[in-house]
């Protein structure tokens, strides 16, 4: 009986909440202007042996024209 009520309630509550009325008025289009800057990533792929004969250390030596920026990545 409880589940019932339960599950009555929630369809009651569901039909109140709906929507009525007109729909409104569109929005303004978006300007269309010049592309924004887009960044890539670039992917570096090393080789090594991380042993106790190199104490568990890798090192890359990247390249000099690489542009480093500051922040973080969202993905």
């Amino acid at each position: 009986m409880k589940t019932i009520s339960v599950i009555t309630l929630f369809f009651i509550a569901l039909l109140l909440s709906s929507c009525q009325g007109e729909q409104g008025p569109p929005g303004m289009d978006g300007l269309d202007g010049a592309p924004g800057e887009s960044s890539l990533g670039t992917v570096f792929q090393m080789t090594g042996t991380f042993s106790s004969q190199n104490n568990y250390t890798l090192y890359y030596s990247f390249p000099s024209d690489l542009e480093i920026y500051d922040g973080r990545v969202n993905a």
